[in-house]
């Protein structure tokens, strides 16, 4: 067996992002009950577990770039992934080895065969097991997706962070925000930590605040922790608690919301201090300037190419558009051209009101061979009836040719929406 078998293999297994809702289990048995053949793996590593419903990537990545500029041996998961699922399972910024994986999967293939995971369910088993073997120092763990079912909710985490609470996912987690809050808060563990990133509404607030009291949780409002000031893309941030507590952070991965999602960082980190670690505050600066360097983190705000001036970010709801297009509405770009791609579950009229008018031209496009990718033509019928100017393609990279002829100097081309839209793109830039 070589690792194109393996890739061959592994789609047996159902997968989120091609198959929706068919593919997520309600259910933490099988997981627990393959972590227990493989001698639970889950239980020999502490980590730090990051839910909500924007934000959880950066989070994590900025963490680990933090843990690795502080000597600490880091294990990182994140999901999903652009390219390679090799990429999303990382110690040190170093990506699983394709031998670990073809030995995991001839050693466990009758276990697998039988009890027949999800392909995050997978994903999960693999990393728990190569970090358990590899002996890690702590964990950063994305959830994938809500908390109180993920496969990643099997883990002794430290800290658990809910970065938002944001509509998303509503045919799975809930059609109300208390619902949402409800299935994500489920990750927290009994007598823990607590991190809520960004202040919501008070009956959510409330859901999150009775969640942790039960499980007698220490609870932290990033938010409401840490006082920040922004100029010439450099952020300043100090403490509400102590004015000791001061930090200049000139970050690689710049972008209109990291500041939020930084509070929430330098929190964990000022916890994980509290019990144990030594991170200095050069440590903390060091990781925060250089998170791409350090983690390979892509796909967030990230400019692939400056001729044509291109841009990716997998922005994909309400909050995290109107977020990005927010902040492009006061920029000096003379047209941008928007190629976006999103999935069927998504709320489609909600996204397509925000989508501003002007200098923005669009291209929709969808993801061939993909059950959950939501057809191009229903974007355009949408788009004519608010007056959008735009285009339909059935690739994206039919799209992003075309934006590519439409670009003229001080232009913008800006990639949003699904994970499934970027890679054909980023390959093609390449």
């Amino acid at each position: 067996m070589n690792f194109d078998d393996v890739l061959i293999y592994i789609r047996k297994f159902s997968s989120f992002q091609e198959m929706g809702l068919l593919s997520y289990n309600k259910s933490l048995d099988k997981i627990l009950y393959l972590c227990k053949l493989l001698n639970n793996p889950n239980t020999k590593f502490i980590s730090i577990h990051v839910g909500g419903t924007n934000g959880k990537g950066s989070v994590c990545s900025m963490l680990s770039a933090i843990l690795q500029s502080s000597g600490y041996k880091t294990g990182l998961y994140t999901s999903p992934y652009i390219n390679n699922f090799k990429e999303n399972i990382k110690i040190n910024n170093t990506s699983i080895e394709e031998k670990y994986i073809i030995d995991f999967v001839k050693k466990y293939k009758n276990t697998l065969d039988k009890v027949m995971p999800s392909l995050f369910e997978f994903m999960t088993l693999l990393a728990f097991s190569y970090f358990a073997d590899n002996k890690i120092q702590l964990a950063v763990i994305e959830v994938g997706l809500g908390g109180r079912f993920d496969a990643t909710n099997i883990v002794n985490s430290i800290i658990s962070i809910i970065t938002n609470i944001r509509y998303d996912h509503v045919n799975i987690l809930g059609n109300s925000l208390c619902q949402i809050a409800f299935e994500k808060v489920g990750i927290i563990r009994y007598k823990s930590n607590l991190i809520i990133g960004e202040n919501n509404i008070l009956k959510v607030n409330k859901v999150l605040f009775d969640y942790a009291l039960l499980f007698q949780n220490k609870v932290y409002m990033a938010e409401n922790i840490w006082h920040m000031q922004y100029h010439n893309n450099k952020y300043h941030f100090f403490s509400n608690w102590d004015k000791k507590y001061e930090y200049n952070i000139y970050t690689d991965i710049n972008s209109p919301y990291q500041g939020k999602n930084i509070k929430t960082v330098i929190t964990a980190i000022h916890i994980l201090n509290q019990n144990g670690f030594f991170i200095s505050k050069n440590n903390i600066e060091i990781g925060l300037n250089n998170v791409r360097l350090f983690t390979k983190f892509n796909c967030r705000w990230e400019f692939i190419n400056n001729d044509p001036l291109t841009l990716l970010d997998i922005g994909h709801n309400v909050d995290g558009l109107k977020t990005i297009f927010d902040y492009l509405q006061l920029s000096t770009y003379n047209n941008i051209h928007v190629i976006i791609g999103l999935m069927k579950d998504k709320n489609i009229y909600d996204i397509m009101h925000i989508l501003p008018k002007n200098r923005f031209i669009y291209y929709y496009c969808g993801i061939r061979n993909n059950k959950r990718s939501l057809d191009s033509r229903i974007m355009m019928k949408i788009s004519i009836q608010l007056k959008l100017k735009g285009y339909c393609f059935e690739t994206p990279l039919d799209a992003y040719k075309k934006s590519i002829n439409n670009y003229n100097y001080k232009d913008l081309i800006l990639i949003i929406g699904s994970t499934t839209i970027m890679d054909s793109i980023i390959n093609f830039t390449r």
